[in-house]
Parts: structure tokens; sequence; C-alpha cells
């Protein structure tokens, strides 16, 4: 009884994962970008190159960033900070203070919302010490 007990445990525990999995995947926006630069995410740097972009996954207000090779990649938690607009185009933003670039926004269609990284310590550091930063956007495709 005690062993028919723990099977039934293990297969409901099992099936809530697999649902809350398929969920997740349902919610999240996926993109790609070819990122020319070497760039930070939250306390990550990462290389120039093809990443993918989760956003919603594992939870809605996460963005994971990874190499298409899955080699490097980061997670950050992120906030929405505006509607988006129907025709507003895939993208990701960085703030740029010299040769840094950092994350900070995300625009996807399939979200609606416009996703806000939070300036990191080093970040803020790096602006302060900055003479002006600029906005650089790169292109983002959708993908299935």
């Amino acid at each position: 009884m005690k062993r028919q007990f723990i099977h039934l445990t293990s297969a409901v525990a099992v099936a809530l994962t697999l649902a809350v999995a398929i969920g997740f995947a349902q919610t999240s926006s996926r993109g790609s970008a070819d990122i020319p630069f070497n760039f930070h995410v939250g306390n990550a740097t990462l290389p120039a190159g093809q990443y993918l972009v989760n956003s919603g996954y594992p939870t809605t207000t996460s963005l994971l960033i990874r190499s298409k090779d899955g080699s490097k990649g980061a997670m950050v938690m992120t906030s929405a900070i505006a509607p988006m607009k129907a025709d507003g185009a895939a993208k990701l933003v960085f703030n740029q203070y010299g040769s840094d670039y950092f994350l900070s926004e995300v625009w996807n269609p399939s979200d609606s919302i416009v996703r806000g990284v939070v300036k990191t310590k080093s970040e803020v550091e790096v602006a302060r010490k900055a003479l002006g930063g600029k906005i650089t956007e790169i292109v983002m495709e959708k993908r299935k």
C-alpha cells in the first residue's frame, strides 16, 4: 500500500511539472538576434554573437538570453515598462557608454509589453563615469 502511494505521488508530481512547463512554454515569447558587440545582461558579460531570447520563461517577469550554441547565457528579472504597440518591431535595446553595452529593454510584439531590465551596480557605475550614453537597438527575429 505504501509503495502504491509513493508511485501515485510520483506520477502526480511528474504530471504537474509537465503541465506547468507546457503552460510556461505557451506564455513565453521567443526571438533571436545577432548582436555584433560584447554586452552585459544582469551581472553576466556575453560575447558578440547569435542569441536566443526567451521572455516570460520560466516566470512571466524573467528573461533568458543564451547563445545559439548554448555555451553562454544569462537570466534576469524584468518589469513591464510600457504597453507594446501593435505594429511595434521586435528588438533589443541597449544602453551604450563608450564601448560598454548593457541590455535595457526587450520589445516583443507577442508579449504586448515592453520589458525593462533593472540597471545593475556595474551599469550605474559605468554610466556615472561616462560623459554621456546613447541607445543602440538590435532587431530581433521572432521564433516559434
